[in-house]
């Protein structure tokens, strides 16, 4: 079955309010999650969230939205970390992938950088990652929005046995912050090094690299190409069409349209 596009999921998205007690129990005594601030239909999650981050808001707090009419959930988490963001993003797109391989035993993807796909039927993004530091280096906003109504509606979803409670949003949500949660521990442990090695391969591993590529930057230049490959810093390598080589920084990029996902192997030549 071809997948969904995103109007056709929103026609069979829950859109069933979150229950935010079940939330609050689930991500209780977690350093993510709490304090867990509520922010049904905010336009602008992410300014919510660095205003309450000024406020100063400890590491961990999470700004909770609720499901949208796409059936999509969004979060943004504020951290206090020592670690670069890229890594922070790195590390939630990993956990992400873990959380729902388990639950819908479907094996998932990374399409670079960030966002969360499954590897089968061209790769339908189930989470979208992003991430911004402070200008002061004081904290960083980690957003993710889950696309609940996609998840639910999934092939793989009728044999899965999370999906039958009621309430497996919110065990999904607490499961992915908590995988996320032990995941930022061992960055920050005494192995960091090794640590955030291993991350940056498993997330190399796990990315999918379209063969052609268009990459709009945050300084709003446009460019397109033909990926090369994925250098081991994480930047997306393009071979322009005057035969030039441009090096893209995963952290770099505000907006990514692939032209032709690959869904097997690692994706792009390395």
């Amino acid at each position: 079955m071809a997948h969904l596009d995103d109007r056709a999921v929103a026609s069979l998205a829950p859109r069933a309010r979150l229950d935010l007690k079940k939330v609050r129990l689930a991500v209780h005594g977690w350093k993510l999650g709490n304090p867990l601030t509520y922010k049904p239909g905010a336009s602008d999650l992410l300014s919510v969230a660095r205003a309450l981050a000024d406020s100063g808001l400890p590491s961990g707090a999470l700004v909770l939205d609720d499901v949208s009419g796409n059936g999509a959930t969004r979060l943004v988490l504020i951290l206090r970390e020592d670690e670069p963001p890229r890594l922070l993003a790195m590390a939630a797109a990993c956990a992400v992938a873990d959380v729902v391989e388990g639950a819908l035993g479907a094996a998932c993807a990374v399409r670079w950088p960030w966002d969360v796909a499954l590897r089968a039927r061209g790769a339908p993004w189930v989470c979208r990652v992003g991430v911004e530091g402070d200008l002061t280096g004081r904290f960083t906003l980690l957003s993710l929005r889950l696309a609940f109504g996609r998840i639910g509606s999934m092939e793989e979803s009728a044999a899965a046995p999370l999906l039958t409670r009621a309430d497996w949003r919110e065990v999904l949500l607490a499961r992915a912050l908590h995988t996320l949660d032990a995941r930022l521990g061992a960055l920050g442990g005494a192995e960091r090094e090794s640590e955030w090695r291993l991350l940056q391969e498993e997330w190399r591993e796990r990315s999918l690299a379209p063969y052609r590529a268009r990459i709009t930057n945050h300084d709003g230049v446009c460019r397109e190409g033909v990926v090369e490959r994925i250098t081991p810093d994480g930047a997306l390598l393009l071979r322009l069409a005057d035969g030039s080589r441009h090096a893209c920084p995963p952290d770099d990029a505000r907006a990514v349209a692939g032209l032709g996902w690959t869904t097997t192997g690692r994706g792009a030549a390395r």
